[in-house]
């Protein structure tokens, strides 16, 4: 039945991702996301979805230039630093040590880049991104959800996973995600105006943040420590006081809930020199830096830190106990060098400033509260992702990429939206964002005849 279920959505959207292209964009990323496929048990399992969705999409695209021209790349310094990271991992996969892992991989990451690239070019107004960004958070929002259920009905005993041979199967990975959606859910309950919807997001950031917990990750714990603390500093001084008030009393009783092995988990984050998974993780870390160090301009191409035997060249003591970074920062310098590297940094950063720009509302006398709103949790998931990336090899997650693609489309409607309020007069400028208030303007002999009228009575 759920096979059925899975295949009837799926290919009923088809025709409107045709039609549609940036329908296609949500569809794709939606399948990416919560790959819902593998809540299936029969031929819906290993369906090749997302291929047949990007198929239509991109023939809904041609079509789509062929009617109207080509669709505007607005040029900012997150598409110019994309296109350059883009560029690098060609030239690097060039050079790969091991190139039969390395050039699936980068195919693998150019499916990730085209549609970043789509989603900058189609999402081209607040309705379309409102849909993009709600695209992005309920899908694992919703593994969220479940998994603090689960975390609650099992008392805690048991890891939470992500959905079965995706890309966040692994707890951690998981819990990375999850980490990143949280802000996304956080500020979309605050301006949700549905009061059912509303309660949803609000359901979902709640059981979400218990999930994030209870993967037992480490990386994740410290990812959720940072979203919380952001979001404070983000409230006002009232809400500060109430939160901080509000934890003081809830705190005791929520120590009493946790279960005796969580504690004992995060404990070992100060005591890493005792854990095995702790000096697997510095032992590929060194291996790294060392592949890094041999070839410092292109890295050992993708995944060569992956093949035991390549590493044990550089660091004999490698073994297969410590196969795989275990980091973002480590895992570009080591396939990609430094170069690639600084590119990665400069977009990661680079992102966090258009995203902080958002955030502080400087878009001239026009300025939208909703772009204000997506800044901040923009902001705040990049934080997430930058914090829980020193833990795990992430440097290809998608949803870190339509973030950056979602912050530049933000930017660019917020900048036109400035110009076009700008070129408003006074009294319409204030009226603009009233809501549920539209501005009436009358014409001029029709305000000359008021006036007149006015004078008389």
């Amino acid at each position: 039945m759920r096979d059925i279920l899975v295949f009837l959505i799926i290919f009923g959207l088809l025709p409107s991702c045709f039609l549609r292209p940036w329908i296609g964009v949500l569809v794709f990323s939606w399948i990416g996301y919560m790959n819902p496929h593998r809540m299936a048990f029969g031929s819906a399992y290993d369906f090749p979805f997302a291929q047949i969705v990007a198929l239509v999409t991109f023939a809904g695209f041609f079509m789509l230039v062929a009617r109207t021209g080509f669709p505007k790349i607005h040029w900012r310094r997150e598409t110019v630093l994309l296109l350059l990271l883009w560029i690098m991992f060609y030239i690097t996969t060039n050079f790969a040590l091991l190139p039969e892992y390395a050039w699936p991989r980068f195919s693998d990451i150019s499916k990730i880049l085209v549609f970043t690239f789509l989603t900058i070019m189609l999402i081209d107004d607040k309705r379309k991104l409102r849909y993009l960004v709600l695209v992005m958070s309920l899908s694992i929002g919703l593994y969220g959800l479940k998994g603090g259920l689960f975390a609650v009905a099992t008392g805690g005993e048991y890891s939470v996973y992500g959905p079965p041979g995706s890309f966040i199967e692994d707890n951690t990975a998981v819990g990375v995600a999850l980490a990143m959606v949280i802000p996304m859910l956080f500020f979309l309950a605050r301006t949700e105006k549905n009061k059912w919807f509303k309660l949803f997001l609000r359901f979902c950031f709640f059981f979400s943040v218990l999930a994030t917990i209870f993967t037992y990750s480490r990386g994740a714990f410290l990812g959720l420590l940072v979203v919380f603390v952001l979001l404070f500093f983000h409230f006002r001084t009232r809400m500060k006081v109430l939160t901080v008030v509000a934890a003081l009393v809830a705190l005791p009783f929520a120590i009493s809930l946790i279960p005796e092995q969580y504690i004992d988990r995060v404990q070992t984050i100060q005591t890493y020199e005792q854990d095995g998974s702790a000096n697997a993780r510095l032992t590929a870390w060194k291996a790294a830096w060392l592949v890094t160090k041999a070839h410092p301009l292109t890295g050992g191409g993708f995944q060569v830190i992956d093949d035991v035997p390549t590493v044990q060249a550089y660091l004999p003591e490698f073994t297969s106990s410590a196969v795989g970074v275990h980091s973002v920062y480590f895992e570009v310098l080591a396939e990609n060098g430094f170069i690639t590297f600084a590119i990665y940094l400069a977009l990661l950063f680079g992102t966090m400033l258009s995203a902080r720009w958002l955030m502080s509302g400087k878009k001239g006398p026009g300025k939208d509260p909703q772009f204000v709103q997506y800044g901040a949790m923009f902001y705040v998931s990049l934080w997430a992702f930058a914090v829980t990336g020193m833990f795990l090899e992430f440097a290809s997650f998608d949803l870190y990429y339509q973030i950056i693609a979602a912050v530049v489309v933000s930017r660019v409607l917020a900048e036109k939206e400035s110009l076009a309020t700008s070129a408003l007069p006074e009294t319409d400028r204030s009226a603009r964002h009233a809501p549920g208030r539209t501005p009436i303007r009358v014409p001029a002999a029709a305000r000359s005849t008021l006036t007149t009228a006015t004078r008389e009575t």
